[in-house]
């Protein structure tokens, strides 16, 4: 295989990742008919690389390196008695390689025969996913707080997160096939750093969610677990009262200065009066109080809060203004714009009945 090293350097830096897992014996990426392809333990991803077609080899982590670590030009890479020669004009080296057969053994590569797939913008749908996916933790006991779940009805796309604390959700008007699957965050993440340019489309195939677009195609296993019902959740949020976006943020950024991280100890009071949010939070050792100015009808209410939580709704709000809203004191906070609802779980406070 002849190719140029910095196409094929892009390509290896983006599956570096993914190559330095440990499956077996096997590491590495196979490049084989007109694709990189590499694999981990929750997934595995296909890059279109038509210079690699009628090839069939395994390259170790090791000459990963030594490609990416070669100066700019031509790259002439074969396979010789279980060993991969790389040649450059600065010279060469060999390393050993792994069989192809055990590279790929229990590894699901490309796509089904017959799936109807509709696809979107990819920049649309990763704008989408991002919206919600701040809420997704790696370390709760919960497998499903790692992932995203993503339902259509036919008609729309539901996208939503929740980690037991908070839920994030936002739609799509995307048609397609009905299907309900709860995608790894990471696997998403993942997806965005390959570029978003183009159509994307997003679907399922068994036990699998397949990414799919131009230039590459991951299948990640699913993620098992009863998932909230986010469609009685959501349901019917007070639009009232609305804030400025930025000027909220900032507030409450100032107001997470003074609060203590453990936000059971001194939760930050949100006080919600005619047209004006008060926003106060006390510890042993300071103090802070500053009001929003809201618009709409507002009914008074006291509610406890953990500001990072706020915080991180409203940095993923793109308008300009928001809604912010609750039931009572031990219902959940709501804030939410044109494209997206966000909910976080109040904070008791002390001697407050409600």
């Amino acid at each position: 295989m002849l190719v140029e090293k910095s196409i094929i350097s892009e390509k290896l830096k983006k599956v570096k990742g993914l190559a330095s897992a440990k499956i077996g014996d096997a590491q590495g990426v196979l490049i084989a008919n007109g694709a990189i392809r590499a694999r981990d333990k929750v997934m595995s991803v296909e890059l279109k690389m038509p210079e690699a077609e009628g090839t069939s080899f395994v390259l170790p982590v090791k000459a990963i390196d030594y490609i990416n670590s070669l100066p700019e030009g031509a790259v002439e890479i074969t396979e010789e008695a279980e060993r991969v020669r790389i040649k450059s004009r600065v010279g060469s080296a060999a390393f050993s390689t792994a069989p192809v057969d055990e590279f790929v053994a229990g590894v699901t590569y490309g796509v089904p025969d017959e799936v109807a797939t509709i696809s979107c913008d990819s920049e649309l749908l990763f704008d989408a996913v991002n919206k919600v996916t701040y809420v997704c933790s790696e370390k709760s006991n919960k497998p499903v707080s790692a992932g995203v779940l993503f339902e259509n009805d036919g008609k729309k796309l539901d996208i939503v997160t929740c980690d037991g604390v908070r839920a994030a959700h936002t739609v799509l008007p995307l048609p397609g096939e009905k299907y309900r699957m709860i995608v790894p965050a990471a696997t998403l993440k993942f997806a965005r750093t390959l570029g978003q340019a183009g159509q994307v489309a997003i679907y399922q195939d068994g036990k699998y969610a397949v990414i799919q677009s131009d230039e590459y195609i991951i299948r990640a296993n699913l993620i098992s677990g009863e998932f909230i019902d986010f469609k009685k959740i959501f349901k019917e949020i007070g639009r009232t009262p609305t804030v400025e976006a930025d000027y909220i943020l900032s507030t409450m950024q100032r107001c997470l200065i003074v609060a203590d991280s453990d936000a059971t100890i001194s939760p930050t009071v949100l006080n919600f009066e005619r047209d004006k949010i008060d926003i106060a939070v006390k510890t042993s050792s300071a103090e802070f109080n500053e009001s929003v100015r809201c618009e709409g009808s507002v009914e008074p209410l006291m509610i406890g809060c953990n500001a990072r939580y706020i915080c991180d709704a409203l940095k993923y709000c793109g308008d300009k203004r928001v809604t912010i809203s609750a039931a009572s004191s031990k219902h959940p906070i709501f804030v939410c714009d044109s494209s997206a609802e966000m909910l976080i779980l109040p904070v008791m406070l002390k001697n407050k009945t409600d």
